[in-house]
């Protein structure tokens, strides 16, 4: 009685631990790359894949160590000579780490679901995305009875845990090396963005079906389950061949690059994939432009990308002669992006303001209107408290450097900021279509 009070307290506190690991660290990935999955549920199904690779860590390392136990305690020649087969001894266990990762990844799926129904305005979760993270526990668990089957006691659940990681980059070099080959497409998990592309259903289901059947074939092969190895082996090899037709393959959306659009001044434009920002989006875009009422905004029409900017784009509401001003979405390293940083997006409205005219068409160094745009800048960036120094946003130029090499630049920028607030904005007010050209003269 004591004996199973003690086996049933130890399977608990297992599973505790590997599902709360999984849990910590599964919810530490996503929420690191929240703009790249926040509200949008295609990429929200496909990110808990990033869970997956350290997750399979995890579970490995519990396998292993539970199987290397009896050989690390001496134990190992008493279940040998027991009639029950070695898959019958380790069951309970195995069983109790792949519940406990599973329940991991369950709640990592919650968090990202909840947080993402808060604005998502369309679609729902992808129960084929989600394939493949749940085939990672099948392997995980393979790759750990493997290890701590034949690998030395001490060092098994070490060499366990980390062997995921060494397959997932092995396959990601592979992939960078060959340039051509998409051989991430084989992982059970992958870096692909679903913002406008999808990957087919088909290679969904293989690639999940050959992970899991490659962790019953190793955990067969450890446990001497000959003919259940075999035969694992043998549909994950299909499951392989049935991948590699589809490597590679794309899909794309065409009805997420429609557009989306308010009906406040300034309009503001977005394609249907980031409407679920559209509202934040427009509020930030006013409180921005605070600064610059006496620009006459209302023949503008701020758009998220070069799509919408085209003149083709059909913006609903908006005439075709309307001024189309591009304000991306960028948040850390991602554009676009499924979240705002209000610092970024205020500066990208500072460029897309006076210095984005100047950038679409050749001007020497010194050109009046080039000179005026960039002490118009560094005035909007230092006027929100932003840095001059090129770091606002990846590619930005930098005003310090501008204004060091440019002495007109500089005087420009300084008599500028000496204006009273009315006579600044006389001056926005007299010189909005100069401004948004690149032709505007500096204000003295």
């Amino acid at each position: 009685m004591i004996v199973s009070r003690r086996l049933a307290a130890g399977r608990i506190a297992l599973f505790l631990g590997v599902a709360g690991i999984t849990i910590i660290q599964g919810i530490a990935s996503v929420a690191s790359k929240s703009q790249r999955w926040s509200g949008h549920w295609a990429n929200s199904s496909v990110v808990i894949g990033w869970a997956g690779v350290w997750g399979a860590c995890i579970a490995a390392g519990a396998t292993a160590l539970i199987l290397a136990a009896p050989r690390s305690r001496g134990y190992d020649d008493l279940l040998r000579a027991s009639s029950r087969s070695q898959a019958r001894i380790h069951l309970a266990g195995l069983v109790t780490v792949a519940a406990g990762s599973l329940a991991g990844y369950a709640v990592v799926t919650g968090y990202v679901a909840a947080a993402t129904a808060t604005s998502a305005t369309h679609g729902g979760l992808d129960i084929i995305e989600l394939l493949p993270t749940a085939a990672s526990v099948p392997l995980a668990v393979g790759i750990g009875a493997l290890f701590g089957r034949l690998a030395p006691p001490r060092i098994a659940p070490v060499a366990a845990a980390v062997a995921p990681y060494l397959i997932y980059m092995a396959v990601v070099y592979a992939e960078a090396y060959s340039g051509q080959i998409a051989y991430m497409d084989l992982l059970w998990t992958d870096q692909v963005d679903r913002t406008y592309l999808r990957l087919p259903a088909e290679l969904l289901v293989s690639r999940a079906v050959l992970w899991m059947m490659l962790g019953v074939a190793l955990l067969g092969l450890s446990l001497h389950a000959l003919r259940l190895a075999y035969a694992s082996a043998v549909v994950a090899s299909l499951s392989a061949a049935v991948a590699l037709l589809s490597l590679g393959t794309r899909i794309e959306v065409p009805a997420a690059y429609a557009a989306a659009c308010s009906g406040e001044q300034p309009r503001v434009c977005v394609d249907r994939a980031h409407d679920h920002i559209l509202p934040e989006y427009q509020r930030e875009i006013v409180t921005s432009v605070q600064p610059v009422q006496g620009l006459e905004l209302s023949t503008m029409v701020v758009v998220m990308d070069e799509h919408l900017a085209a003149p083709g784009a059909d913006l609903p509401g908006s005439g075709p002669d309307a001024r189309r001003v591009i304000v991306p979405i960028v948040k850390r390293n991602t554009s676009p992006a499924h979240e705002i940083d209000s610092a970024t997006l205020t500066a990208n409205v500072g460029f897309a303001l006076f210095l984005a005219p100047c950038m679409a068409r050749p001007t020497a160094a010194d050109d009046v209107g080039l000179t005026t745009a960039a002490a118009l800048y560094h005035w909007w960036l230092t006027s929100h408290g932003l840095p001059t120094d090129g770091t606002n946003f990846p590619g930005e130029p930098s005003l310090d450097s501008i204004l060091i090499e440019n002495e007109e630049a500089a005087r420009t920028a300084g008599s500028f900021v000496r204006l009273v607030e009315e006579e600044r904005q006389e001056w926005f007010s007299e010189s909005t279509e100069s401004v948004l050209t690149c032709t505007a003269v500096p204000a003295r």
